[in-house]
């Protein structure tokens, strides 16, 4: 149990350390951080709409394909 409540504590020493580093060395504000950081997820929320609806579609055609095709009896 000791090892645990240990490596917890390290744990979060770590990323306190790590965010201040970050916050030191970084060249850019975080505002402008943030906005580039939106941007982004932005940009891959709307490729993956787009990616989900092509599939969709695809899908579909190859759906209808299959079934409106002539049909056979099944012995």
């Amino acid at each position: 149990m000791r090892r645990v409540m240990f490596f917890g504590v390290g744990l979060l020493v770590g990323a306190a350390v790590g965010s201040a580093l970050v916050m030191l060395v970084t060249p850019v504000s975080g505002d402008d951080i943030r906005k580039r950081l939106k941007g982004h997820l932005n940009d891959a929320r709307d490729a993956a709409k787009q990616a989900a609806e092509t599939m969709r579609k695809d899908l579909e055609a190859e759906y209808l394909a299959l079934t409106s095709g002539p049909r056979r009896k099944v012995r």
